[in-house]
């Protein structure tokens, strides 16, 4: 499971922690870019943030939680 999305409240100089997340972020963005194919790419083409790649990926592959109920 990933992290909440999380803030950095100085950008232009992130705190060590902050900087550890943001280069861990990025890590994880890398990886999903590279291994998915073209249709699930689409789909997170825009996003930033890898929880928010997850989110987006676990919905569309396992539907929403009224989609899983019914």
């Amino acid at each position: 499971m990933t992290e909440h999305n999380f803030e950095v409240a100085r950008p232009e100089n992130p705190t060590p922690v902050e900087e550890k997340k943001l280069q861990s972020n990025d890590i994880v963005v890398t990886a999903f870019h590279e291994d998915l194919d073209d249709k699930a790419f689409e789909l997170i083409k825009n996003l930033e943030v890898a929880h928010d790649i997850w989110a987006k990926l676990e919905e569309a592959y396992e539907g929403t939680e009224s989609v899983k109920t019914a």
